[in-house]
């Protein structure tokens, strides 16, 4: 249940920092990392992958992501 809330608000911070970077200057590039972690060790999983999505103005899923 941990690694929920930590993946869910690593999410969120994520979604807030792709907002503000698009909001001053589209030219940015933005420079992220994650660890994703084991429950019930705090080890990193290896070979853990996140996927992005953009998402369009209306809230809707647009096309392709970013791995």
């Amino acid at each position: 249940m941990k690694r929920y809330w930590a993946l869910l608000l690593a999410l969120g911070m994520l979604v807030l920092g792709a907002a503000f970077a698009q909001q001053e200057d589209d030219d940015q590039v933005a420079n992220l990392s994650f660890v994703i972690l084991k429950d019930y060790n705090g080890q990193p999983i290896r070979n853990a992958s996140v996927v992005l999505h953009p998402v369009k103005k209306d809230g809707k899923q647009e096309r392709g992501a970013w791995s």
